[in-house]
């Protein structure tokens, strides 16, 4: 095959033991005895040598033209099907770069399309909160005023203070979502990081929730260092918690056991928020993927599958680090965010 790949024509070799070059070749003198060869070369569509088509016999003998005429053609349709088979694979191969780039602009307009809405929601929010922050001051400062006035005139009777107590604990309680709302809608994607304390985040965050958590039976609890700030984007690191949170709510709502907790510590230049439900966990098959674009076990019209790969994506763009916890007995989630420089 050596002597055959570098012509253009069959070489044929009628009996080995005559030939010279071949009679004391190992294939000649043992296994498998060629006596006779001929070996047509595959020639590329380019002219290039890639193998050869062969014949052996353990008999001499000599090829007819009828024979060398169809060895020719059986070698051409080798090359044939060769061709064949690499343009095969590279369709295979443009296809699934095709695929892969349609789903890619698939994920991309339904990024922009959630995007297009968490910025609506967010306008919208914003607009709210404002709309109702200015009456809802005044309406405060009046109840304060009126309940100080009660108490200096008529000290012996506490039911209208307690009332207007009742009140006004109301009325700062909708500030306090107002305030959230505030926070959360902000536009701050092209904002610098800034020192924030902590625990003002999870009050926040808390006062958007808060009533939910109450009317699913839900127990909270926090234990975060009040010392502790934050390098980070405030709105980005609310809207994190807030997602973390409403996931726990929705996973715990059928369950008998209900409660969420939120834990700060400390480790090297980061600051560690350990987010815990519960819930039993997350199986394997899940939590492998949980991470990922549209991504979701929620039943249809109750999520998007985007919270979790924005709110990584955002902790990502801060220096942070959204993890899930396989080690945890519960249902728990880690949120790394750079310490305060200062």
């Amino acid at each position: 095959c050596g002597h055959a790949i570098l012509g253009k024509v069959i070489f044929e070799i009628q009996d080995s033991l005559a030939d010279p070059r071949f009679v004391d070749n190992p294939l000649t003198t043992g296994t498998p005895f060629v006596r006779f060869y001929a070996g047509a070369p595959l020639l590329s569509p380019g002219g290039q040598a890639i193998g050869t088509l062969c014949v052996i016999d353990h008999e001499p003998r000599k090829l007819t033209s009828e024979q060398s005429h169809s060895l020719e053609i059986l070698a051409k349709h080798v090359v044939y099907l060769l061709e064949m088979r690499k343009l095969s694979l590279e369709r295979d191969h443009h296809l699934k770069e095709l695929k892969e780039a349609s789903l890619q602009v698939l994920n991309q307009q339904q990024q922009l399309i959630q995007s297009s809405k968490m910025s609506a929601l967010g306008s919208m929010a914003s607009g709210v909160a404002h709309e109702i922050n200015n009456p809802l001051t005044i309406v405060l400062g009046k109840i304060d005023k009126t309940l100080k006035q009660l108490r200096a005139e008529n000290p012996s009777n506490p039911v209208a203070p307690i009332e207007l107590e009742k009140a006004l604990e109301h009325g700062k309680r909708i500030e306090r979502i107002v305030k959230g709302l505030k926070t959360f809608s902000r536009e701050s994607k092209g904002d610098l990081t800034s020192k924030t304390s902590l625990k003002q985040i999870i009050e926040n965050c808390l006062s958007v929730c808060e009533e939910k958590m109450n009317s699913l039976g839900i127990r909270f609890t926090s234990r975060i260092d009040e010392q502790l700030n934050i390098q980070c984007r405030p709105s980005e690191i609310s809207q994190i918690l807030l997602n973390l949170l409403g996931n726990s709510m929705d996973a715990l709502e059928n369950l008998d056991e209900k409660w969420i907790s939120i834990e700060s510590s400390e480790e090297k230049h980061l600051v560690c928020l350990a987010i815990t439900d519960s819930g039993s966990g997350i199986p394997d098959r899940v939590s492998e993927r949980i991470m990922e674009p549209f991504f979701t076990t929620k039943d249809v019209g109750k999520g998007t599958g985007l919270g979790l790969s924005i709110s990584k994506g955002l902790i990502e763009s801060q220096g942070g680090e959204l993890l899930y916890n396989s080690n945890s007995k519960n249902t728990q989630f880690i949120v790394k965010i750079p310490k305060s420089k200062s």
